[in-house]
Formats: structure tokens, sequence, C-alpha cells
């Protein structure tokens, strides 16, 4: 099962206007985190969703570089996977933590890529596309 949250037209939004993206990721992750804490773990759902789904983009654009939207990956990670779970959707739980294993995991190659490429022990790419393409 792969969960997405943001449409094709949205998900095409975020990548041409990040900058105004983060205003969106900031407004579902607050309206999502007013939900969840409030025990509305459904009606959060959506919220979180998109917010993750604007964080994994921004941080596929930013090449995994950023670490305040790597935190927010694991926090929205965490509080959508509390919220399937506490609506017993355990396939939904089990999605959720795969994508975004899958998407630091990413991040982690990349950014050790990087390093490596930086001290010169290595000139090649991880793999021939960007590299948090494994996150979708």
């Amino acid at each position: 099962m792969q969960l997405t949250y943001l449409c094709p037209k949205h998900a095409d939004w975020v990548y041409n206007n990040p900058q105004q993206a983060v205003h969106f990721l900031t407004r579902n992750d607050m309206q999502g985190s007013l939900l969840y804490h409030s025990g509305q773990y459904c009606d959060a759902i959506p919220y979180l969703g998109c917010a993750f789904d604007i964080a994994a983009i921004l941080l596929e654009l930013e090449d995994g570089n950023d670490v305040t939207l790597v935190n927010n990956v694991k926090a929205l990670t965490f509080m959508l996977g509390s919220a399937y779970q506490l609506s017993q959707r355990w396939d939904c739980y089990q999605a959720i933590h795969a994508r975004a294993s899958r998407l630091l995991a990413a991040v982690a190659r990349y950014q050790e890529h990087q390093q490596q490429v930086r001290t010169g022990e290595s000139s090649n790419p991880p793999d021939a596309q960007r590299p948090l393409s494994a996150s979708k």
C-alpha cells in the first residue's frame, strides 16, 4: 500500500512554488496537530498527511539538506502513525512508517554520498536519479 495525500496537481504546485508551500506545510501541520491533540485522530489524518507530502517534496528539492524538514518528517510520521494506530487502521500505520523509512534512508544515503564527494572518497552518485525519488 502506498499512501499519498496530495493530488498530482497540488504536488506539482509544491514543486513549482516551494517557498509558498512552506506556509501550507506549517498550516496543515498546525491544524493536524490541533485535531490530533484534541483526540480527533481521523480528522487529523488528512492535514498531517498533506503536511507530510509537502515536507517530503521540499526535502527532495533541498536534496535532503534541511534538518528542520527531516525533523518535520519524523514528527509527522509519529503523529500519523499514532493517529492510524488509534483509529485501528493498521495497514495505513504500516504504510506510513514504510514510506517514511524509505524517505529517511534515501536522505541518509544522499548525505553520506555528499560527504564522500566532499572528502574525495567518491565521485559517483548512489543512484542515477535524484536522491529522494525513493520517497514516492
